[in-house]
């Protein structure tokens, strides 16, 4: 079997019927359609088991009590039997029918290729347009540890989400099991790009669904891994190969944000990048940095 399509679910019974179709409708039929509801309390289970009857590629369970969502991600590769893993969230959906097919060729034409990811809709809670993220202008590959950095500069998650991605599940390791609570899908893909590249389609192959529910809004509420970015780059700091390759421009941005952000408990790791760059360059990147920020909000960017 060539991918595993996976759906950990838990009371997504407004958004789960668009999310089914979009993969059922795929052109690519050489996959497995697993889903795991998490001990859902609203109409889920009815949908899940409506599905389940129309198509055998669909293998669903639910889970005696609601384990969270971290295990239950991990539950779903866990059982997962396809060369490829294409996790989609419930309450997303993918865009055409041609996303599962064009994603698993890459990965199947490009050995070096660890991770493939696309441009993305931000829809509201009716599926309408808010907007379309295309993080970077045409398709093209880039070095894993070189797309790190480019996170890194631009102080975020330019991969994507889970349902945009797709990886081998062969180089899937231990998903989910870092120490970032938030940020535990970059985490994962760091992991997957240290060992190989990134592959971008700057055609928007799905939909992230933006809806005061969704797991990001609740992190924001309770706390929920605020401390995540100062953690993961604490981590990789201490990689010979990401000091040799820091640029400038990363090095700036982190030290200005983890300092913003985080204070005196930064500034084990910022001292060290503050040496790296030098006093004199982080002036003139300060001085930049206050000219061009007020521009950039201006015209949107």
């Amino acid at each position: 079997m060539k991918v595993s399509v996976l759906v950990p679910v838990y009371n997504a019974g407004n958004f789960l019927t668009e999310c089914l179709e979009s993969v059922l409708s795929q052109d690519f039929s050489d996959f497995e359609l697993l889903i795991s509801d998490n001990a859902s309390t609203d109409s889920t289970p009815e949908i899940i088991a409506r599905y389940a009857k129309k198509d055998s590629r669909i293998v669903a369970w639910r889970n005696s009590e609601n384990i969270g969502f971290q295990k239950n991600f991990q539950l779903c590769l866990q059982r997962a039997q396809g060369e490829h893993i294409k996790f989609l969230c419930a309450d997303d959906k993918l865009l055409v029918p041609s996303a599962l097919g064009k994603m698993s060729a890459l990965l199947s034409e490009k050995s070096s290729v660890s991770l493939v990811s696309s441009a993305a809709q931000l829809i509201d809670p009716q599926s309408k347009l808010i907007r379309t993220r295309k993080p970077l202008a045409t398709d093209q590959v880039m070095a894993g540890k070189r797309a790190m950095i480019h996170c890194w500069e631009r102080n975020g998650n330019i991969i994507g989400e889970p349902s945009g991605v797709m990886f081998r599940r062969a180089q899937s390791g231990h998903w989910f099991h870092g120490r970032c609570l938030h940020l535990l899908d970059l985490e994962q893909w760091f992991a997957l790009l240290e060992h190989g590249d990134w592959a971008y389609l700057s055609e928007p192959l799905f939909a992230f669904r933006q809806h005061p529910e969704q797991g990001t809004n609740t992190n924001r509420k309770t706390g929920v891994g605020e401390k995540d970015a100062l953690v993961l780059l604490t981590e990789c700091w201490q990689k010979p190969w990401l000091r040799e390759m820091a640029t400038n421009r990363m090095l700036f941005t982190q030290i200005y944000y983890l300092e913003k952000y985080f204070g005196e408990e930064s500034h084990p790791l910022t001292s060290k990048m503050r040496a790296a760059l030098g006093s004199h360059r982080y002036a003139l990147r300060w001085l930049a940095h206050k000219i061009e920020n007020p521009v950039k909000k201006l015209f949107g960017d």
